[in-house]
């Protein structure tokens, strides 16, 4: 139904007809919102002035109920966020962690720990379940604790007022830190990134190591196994050998040629070595060149009306592609697309449309030329034109009124005037 109207409001003849019966489709709606909110005053006012209420009484009863209910403020209770600096605590047996924290946007505020180490945590509190105030929490870490990630958070909870019953809180916010506890094992966290070019640029594979021990790392290098689009072995780069103490952290890097690589993603394998340990790492980078391709486009187009075109393309560069259009040439006659601008290694739409009224179902040759950058690719296509589905062959208004959903619209339409006519004419002709 949708492919239905669409392609009528592309169709110049019928454009005018077609915004009209959209135009009649709010106004029913807009109508019959304002004969039922009418029809329910008109209800409640007769009801209120027949028990002896002022009718502008009731009015402003009604006026001020809807004003209290849009003035309400939402409650919206806030803690502050610890600084990134503080959001990683390196555990040390003993020692006591301090920071200031601040809750607010409420009229009483519960606040409290949770979490690994909440048992560890002292919160000072100068109001507790009060306003909003600043709070100083105390973490202690205990000893023991074994070699991993430890989360701990301090919450803030809105409480509802004390008159009332109500025992859950309102609404809970939480900001919270993470103890690293390490051992003597030897143990380092790393990750690999290879950067995407274009064919004779440079990629820089960058090992970002942490280390997650207590000891020093006395050797550390990485080296990493290239292979192509199709599985073949591109060649073997070792990064910079280096040491690594305790706690800290480093980044290896080594560079990938790509002057012989041709067009594609590419795949690096990694080994890490340190101490005599080794860790597994991957990622994939893509080689790119200056050329846009077709990946898809329609393909059915109905008859005898004005159809969307669309032509899917895709980026192999790098860079930013701008001015990328397309022409159509088909049955004759060539249709251009507008000009769009294609991100690096994304893909965009081409959008124009194809009018096929005067041509008969069957099979289109087609060519789509595309240009970008002082280039010019092109691709051989095959449109097919197909019979409408009946109820747009039917044409016209009667197609859209015969539809479903123009059927519903005059039922609406009609039934809005009947609840007009009953409302206040009939009324007043039996008063």
């Amino acid at each position: 139904m949708r492919l239905m109207h669409a392609n009528y409001f592309k169709d110049p003849e019928f454009v005018p007809f077609c915004r009209l019966f959209y135009l009649l489709h709010g106004v029913s709606w807009l109508v019959s919102w304002l004969v039922s909110s009418l029809a329910c005053l008109r209800f409640l006012l007769s009801r209120f002035s027949r028990r002896g209420f002022p009718l502008f009484a009731v009015a402003a009863l009604l006026v001020l109920f809807f004003v209290a209910g849009a003035a309400a403020p939402a409650a919206a209770v806030k803690i502050t966020s610890l600084p990134l600096e503080q959001r990683t605590l390196l555990y040390e047996p003993g020692k006591t962690f301090t920071f200031e924290l601040a809750v607010e946007d409420a009229p009483r505020i519960s606040v409290y720990a949770q979490g690994a180490l909440s048992e560890n945590v002292v919160i000072d509190d100068p109001s507790p379940d009060g306003g909003p105030r600043k709070v100083t929490v105390h973490i202690t870490h205990p000893p023991g604790l074994e070699p991993g990630q430890y989360k701990t958070f301090i919450a803030a909870a809105e409480l509802p007022p004390e008159q009332t019953v109500q025992i859950a809180a309102l609404a809970t916010v939480r900001t919270g830190f993470i103890t690293r506890v390490l051992g003597p094992e030897k143990a380092v966290k790393a990750s690999l990134q290879v950067s995407s070019v274009n064919q004779g640029e440079p990629a820089e594979a960058r090992v970002q190591v942490e280390s997650w021990t207590l000891s020093h790392i006395v050797r550390l290098f990485a080296i990493i196994n290239v292979t192509g689009p199709e599985g073949e072995a591109v060649g073997s780069f070792e990064t910079d050998r280096v040491s690594l103490p305790a706690t800290k952290s480093t980044t290896l890097t080594a560079t990938i040629p790509t002057k012989d690589l041709k067009k594609g993603s590419y795949h690096a394998s990694a080994l890490l070595f340190y101490d005599g340990l080794s860790l597994p790492l991957s990622a994939s980078f893509r080689v790119g060149e200056l050329d846009v391709r077709v990946v898809n486009y329609t393909r059915v187009f109905r008859k005898g009306v004005i159809n969307q075109l669309d032509i899917i393309v895709e980026s192999d560069w790098k860079g930013n592609i701008g001015d990328v259009f397309a022409e159509v040439r088909v049955a004759g006659e060539v249709i251009r697309t507008p000009l769009i601008t294609l991100q690096g290694f994304s893909r965009g739409v081409l959008t124009t449309y194809w009018n096929t009224r005067g041509l008969e179902v069957g099979e289109y040759p087609a060519t789509i030329m595309l240009f970008y950058a002082n280039k010019t690719s092109t691709s051989d296509v095959l449109f097919s034109v197909v019979e409408p589905p009946k109820e747009e062959r039917a044409g016209g208004v009667f197609g859209v009124l015969a539809s479903p959903l123009g059927v519903a619209y005059l039922v609406l339409f009609l039934l809005v005037l009947l609840n007009v006519y009953v409302l206040f004419f009939r009324k007043k002709k039996s008063g």
